[in-house]
This record gives C-alpha cells, structure tokens and sequence, in this order.
C-alpha cells in the first residue's frame, strides 16, 4: 500500500501479489505500477507499507474456552479479492455480541463462544468456498486461459467487476457466451455444479 497526498488529496495504491517468493521487492513492483499511470507519475509517496497474509478461506474454528480470533488473525480474507477490512469488522462485531452475552452469562467456554462462530459462518456462508475456487483456477491458467479470462473481464462494467470480486456476485460472469469460455477453462462447471 502506497498513500500519496498531492495537494492535500490522498491517493491509497496497492499491489498483490499471489506467491511474494517469486517477487522478492513488492515496493519497487508498486513503484512501477504507479510509474505507469500518468495521472500519479509524478507524485512523491508519503508512506509505504504492506505486509504478507495468508489467504485460504479462513480457519476452521475460531474459539475456544476463553479465547476466540477475528480478522486477519483468523485469516478473515477474502481470498479472490485479497482484502479483508470489512470482514474483519463484521467479526469483530459478532464478537464484541458474542463476547458481551458470555460475559453476562459469566461463562466465556467454547461452547459459550461458539454463537461467534455461527454467526461468521453464516456470514460467509460459501462466498470464500468459491472465492478460493475462483483463486486457484485464476492462478493455474496457461496464456489461452488468461486470453479468455480477459475477454470475460472486457464484458464487464467496472462495478460488475468490484461486484464479482468483493461483493461475490459471480453470477454476473455467466453472461451469454461467457459461461461457455470459462467452462471450457474449467470454472464454469464448478458454478453450475453449486
């Protein structure tokens, strides 16, 4: 992440990548990339950082007996999108309720937490399931697979995109032919199988 402010205007510019052992310096990556849009080319940066997280849909269980783990620490990530602000918010809120009802109770036990996991798990419910799905097929792709890939993003708006990435609206990429190119790459027919 990158926070720029020309003119008192702040600009946040970010760059994920899926496997940092093979890009040993993410800034000089960020650089280029803000190198290449001429609209920030020749902004000064104001602050740097980053950090890598672990993106795999999350862990398997979230609490136990007096304990319990939101956000990036339970690796509340979406896994296609790479960003988990507002998942971690969502937990935390489930479980300041969780924590709050225990406490009343006098009981903070695993199964007394458990309500915490229930409610994160409903919240996601299989949205990171096909995001992961959607993740590991994307990074398989051999040139041909990614041609299609791109022809499948031309069709979309930019906010059918954000919709697809962050909001898991992956319906909106089975328009017309498109649900043929990804099933002959592979993806479609995990979604028509769901």
């Amino acid at each position: 992440m990158l926070g720029f402010s020309p003119w008192g205007v702040r600009a946040k510019v970010g760059v994920c990548v899926f496997d940092n052992e093979k890009v040993p310096d993410l800034r000089q990556v960020l650089r280029n990339f803000v190198a290449g849009l001429p609209f920030l080319s020749h902004i000064e940066p104001t602050e740097f950082h980053g950090g890598s997280i672990y993106v795999n849909g999350g862990i398997k269980q979230f609490v136990t007996d007096n304990f319990l783990v939101i956000g990036d620490a339970a690796a509340q990530i979406n896994p296609l999108g790479g960003e988990g602000v507002r998942h971690a918010l969502w937990s935390g809120r489930f479980a300041a309720n969780t924590i709050d009802q225990a406490l009343k109770a006098g009981n903070s036990s695993k199964k007394a937490l458990g309500g915490y996991e229930k409610l994160w798990k409903n919240y996601v419910g299989k949205k990171w399931f096909y995001s992961n799905l959607v993740k590991d097929w994307f990074y398989m792709l051999d040139d041909p697979g990614y041609d299609t890939f791109i022809r499948v993003l031309k069709g979309l708006t930019p906010q059918d995109a954000f919709s697809v990435m962050f909001e898991y609206e992956y319906r909106k990429l089975f328009r017309g032919r498109t649900l043929l190119a990804l099933a002959r790459r592979g993806l479609g027919k995990v979604f028509l199988r769901s």
